[in-house]
């Protein structure tokens, strides 16, 4: 009953009021009523503030559930006299049609029972009670009432008569109660609002404010944890079975902070055969999961590393425990927090624990958990924004609402959106002062940008409690795997604790915040237990689960060797290329250089990398293969272990340039965050020549960065023509300095092009007679002697194939439609081989002849071939 007896607090002040929330719908218990509806408990509570309640809802006109109520409304509703029905039914009210006159017919028609009284009927009722004066006042409650006011028959007679009863004189000490069904405020509002009743709309405060716990509404919350502990010593005592009454309250507490109504745990409690914590957890009853069952702070302690973390969280603690637990007239301290690093190292585990730890402290009614992000509390909508933050708050009151990634909540490319977020948050900060707690996350530089753009924020966060996260040492992921394998009953070998020790310095020796992950370390456990159990058959209940190093995913142990079935299939895919010679040489070294280092590593116990730069420069003209063999170059150094993913991010360098100062550089940031671990190709780099006061600038700056903030976890590539490219590097002296020597991928060769289509022509299952293929050969060397600047090599060549395949289906299918009673084009001699006359071009003839002399076509001097203008029929 305390929810109901918070609800009702002053209520002197206005005349109308809104009850929502949880609580409109459940249960209420006490000691000395037992366990009670909504409205019954309810009525109660108005009874002991002195007032007659009289209900209404969709299924009942008007009812009562204490008989002392129902005696007194007893006049009102079945009077035998038409002459008193008029005076105390009809008084004070408006004439209708009839003038002041009504048709009131028969004593038997007065008198019915309940649910042949009209809906007109009965409010006029209503507004009888509410306008007179009786020794004892009147509170008319409307339960559901998005469905009773909307299904009233007439709803002009509603509005007049709320309006009206707005209206009264401060001596009328009447009240009437709205009792929404709504769990949060954007449900209550929607619910109004489909209400279109002014009366009920103008007690709503403006969609920019939070509706808040007083004034005319009021918030019926799930039970808290004096209510609970209250039911299950009452009702539930047995279930404890000797428990402490310490060990009740932390299960009270537990059971309140999951926001979950009365009535959903009472059957819950009803059903266990011992009521502790753990029981609770099985049954996943709880936020949480975890099979530890010692307090908050016990297992925050037991947490590896977070050493200055902890510190600042059990000296809270103790300053807790020493001030005067009476703290109704002193001021809640300021508690906000900020944490900083990089995902995976507890941040979120810390502001779940915190919330935990301050409940069990005293400082916070339930110490729930809130997790919310700057997508999910910004809008794209004028008032969106605001309303999405209070739903965030409401329901972290009494807890801890984390942000995550909170520096979002600084990105002016939203516009006003995300500014209004932050003062709407402020705001409830000041207003709910104590009630909550607000902890923002995110990395360290982008917090302190937050920061500076929000001067606001800054006071309302202590500096000591900005809390700095730091990634985990080598040696604290190697224990954070320990930890993990001894909570699920597994056992390491010496071997595979050796490999894992090289992994984690491996690992780490990544230079950002993102290497010392201990959800990584998670995730590794899993993946070696899941390879481990498709090893081990005979994993049976009583045999010992020993992981060894050949359970290590194969990811993981290419990071501490290489694999070289992976290197020797990336040698010949490299091989495969025609041509490329000098492009093969220099790849195939510097992969065995890798190996060579990772030899060397092994035997010295150095996991550092000592190699040359592996950023590339590939300069030759389209077609030559720069995109494939860059492609290639990451899986080449992924089986060598450099690389964990070997993924290619392609790019063509004019797509990173913007219209608008920022956004450049924010492309090529997001392209470098996606090629994390992998390559990053920018095609047509020369695009990118350094101008101060450009996007190109822009773009430049940020590349060089990120190879200096990345290394050992991206290499770049950059690609063009080689003369723009020689021009593009020599103006960047910074950018040249950190790539190799530019690799030249040469024109094919006329030879080449002709292996090339044979290529082509063999996969797809067609003949290419020798003489053809010289022929096509001679067409390209043509080709690319004349327009050598449209000339595409590679993909010139495949033009020209796709072209032969077009002439050689339309010849084949012309002589099948001139043979009768064949179906197929297997039917056809040569249906699958080429001929000249698929390769030729309108006036011109190819001779082919071993000895041919030079001579010129087409007036261009210099062409040596064997290529003549002629009008006369192809012929060879």
């Amino acid at each position: 009953m305390q929810r109901i007896k918070s609800a009702l607090q002053n209520l002197e002040a206005f005349r109308q009021y809104i009850f929502w929330g949880v609580g409109t719908s459940d249960s209420h218990f006490s000691s000395q009523t037992g366990e009670l509806e909504f409205p019954a408990a309810l009525e109660r509570g108005l009874l002991n503030l002195g007032f007659q309640a009289i209900f209404t809802s969709p299924i009942q006109p008007y009812y009562s559930h204490l008989a002392e109520n129902k005696q007194f409304f007893e006049p009102y509703l079945t009077s035998q006299s038409p002459k008193r029905i008029l005076d105390a039914q009809l008084r004070n009210l408006q004439p209708g049609p009839l003038g002041d006159r009504f048709l009131l017919g028969t004593q038997e028609q007065l008198a019915p029972a309940n649910e042949l009284m009209g809906d007109n009927h009965v409010l006029r009722i209503f507004d009888s009670l509410l306008s007179g004066k009786h020794a004892r006042p009147i509170c008319l409650v409307v339960i559901n009432a998005e469905a009773t006011l909307r299904h009233l028959e007439d709803q002009r007679t509603l509005s007049g008569v709320l309006a009206k009863w707005n209206r009264l004189t401060s001596t009328n000490p009447n009240k009437i109660l709205f009792c929404f069904d709504a769990r949060n405020e954007a449900t209550l509002r929607e619910s109004i609002d489909d209400l279109q009743i002014n009366a009920i709309s103008n007690l709503l405060p403006s969609s920019g404010f939070p509706i808040g716990e007083f004034g005319q509404l009021r918030s019926i919350g799930s039970p808290n944890d004096e209510e609970l502990s209250e039911l299950i010593q009452a009702r539930f005592q047995r279930k404890l079975r000797s428990s402490s009454p310490a060990n009740l309250r932390r299960i009270s507490k537990l059971i309140a902070g999951e926001g979950l109504p009365l009535s959903t745990w009472i059957p819950r409690i009803n059903s266990l055969p011992e009521l502790t914590k753990d029981s609770l957890r099985e049954n996943n009853w709880l936020e949480s999961s975890k099979k530890d069952s010692r307090p908050a702070l016990d297992q925050l302690n037991g947490f590896v590393g977070m050493a200055n973390v902890k510190t600042v969280i059990n000296d809270l603690v103790k300053w807790a425990s020493r001030i005067d637990h009476d703290r109704s007239e002193q001021k809640a301290p300021l508690l906000h927090m900020v944490f900083t690093g990089p995902p995976g190292v507890g941040k979120t585990t810390v502001a779940r624990f915190l919330g935990e730890i301050l409940h069990d402290c005293g400082l916070l009614q339930k110490g729930q958990l809130v997790v919310q992000s700057p997508t999910s509390l910004v809008a794209d909508h004028i008032g969106g924004t605001a309303r999405l933050v209070h739903q965030a708050v409401d329901s972290a009151l009494g807890g801890v609402l984390f942000i995550d990634e909170a520096y979002g909540l600084a990105d002016r490319d939203r516009g006003g959106f995300v500014q209004e977020a932050i003062e709407t948050l402020m705001h409830r900060m000041e207003i709910d002062h104590g009630k909550f707690i607000v902890v923002l996350a995110g990395y360290q530089k982008q917090m302190v940008r937050l920061f500076r753009q929000n001067p606001g924020l800054d006071r309302r966060f202590p500096t000591e409690f900005r809390l700095r996260f730091a990634p985990y040492s080598s040696e604290e992921l190697g224990s954070i795997f320990i930890n993990i394998a001894h909570q699920e009953g597994f056992q390491i070998t010496e071997e595979l604790w050796e490999q894992l020790n090289r992994l984690f310095a491996r690992i780490t020796l990544a230079n950002d915040e993102t290497a010392g992950n201990a959800g990584e370390v998670k995730n590794l456990f899993e993946a070696t237990c899941r390879k481990w159990r498709l090893r081990d058959t005979n994993n049976g209940s009583e045999s010992p689960q020993v992981l060894d190093v050949s359970d290590l995913p194969n990811e993981y142990q290419r990071l501490i060797g290489f694999n070289t079935e992976e290197i020797k299939h990336a040698y010949q895919s490299l091989d495969c290329f025609l041509g490329l010679r000098e492009v093969k040489v220099k790849l195939k070294r510097l992969a065995k250089l890798i190996e060579y280092e990772q030899h060397k590593r092994t035997i010295v116990n150095d996991f550092s990398w000592n190699l040359p730069t592996l950023h590339q420069v590939f300069v030759g003209n389209p077609g030559t293969g720069k995109t494939s063999i860059a492609r290639l170059f990451g899986e080449m150094l992924k089986a060598c272990g450099y690389l964990r993913k070997g993924h290619t991010v392609e790019v063509s360098a004019p797509l990173l340039i913007s219209g608008y100062a920022g956004d450049s550089g924010s492309r090529l940031s997001s392209l470098i965050q996606e090629a994390l671990d992998g390559v990053l190709f920018i095609d047509e780099a020369y695009a990118l020549t350094r101008r101060p006061g450009s996007a190109n600038f822009e773009v430049i700056d940020s590349l060089t960065k990120a190879i200096e903030d990345f290394r050992n976890r991206l290499v770049v590539v950059v690609a063009g023509y080689p003369q723009e490219m020689s021009e593009f590097l020599a103006g960047n002296p910074g950018l040249q300095s950190r790539f190799a020597d530019p690799i030249l991928f040469s024109d094919l060769t006329q030879q080449e092009m002709g292996e090339l289509l044979g290529t082509y022509a063999v996969s797809e299952g067609y003949n290419l007679p020798g003489d053809v293929q010289r022929i096509a050969e001679l067409k390209l060397v043509l080709q690319q002697r004349q327009e050598p600047e449209k000339f595409g090599n590679a993909r010139s060549v495949k033009k020209l194939f796709d072209e032969m395949k077009k002439r050689l289906a339309e010849r084949v299918l012309a002589q099948l439609e001139e043979k009768t009673g064949v179906v197929s084009v297997t039917a056809i001699p040569g249906w699958n081989v080429f001929s000249a006359e698929d390769v030729r071009d309108e006036g011109i003839t190819f001779i082919v002849a071993a000895d041919a002399p030079s001579t010129t076509v087409s007036g261009k001097p210099g062409i040596e071939s064997w290529v003549m203008r002629t009008e006369d029929p192809l012929h060879s």
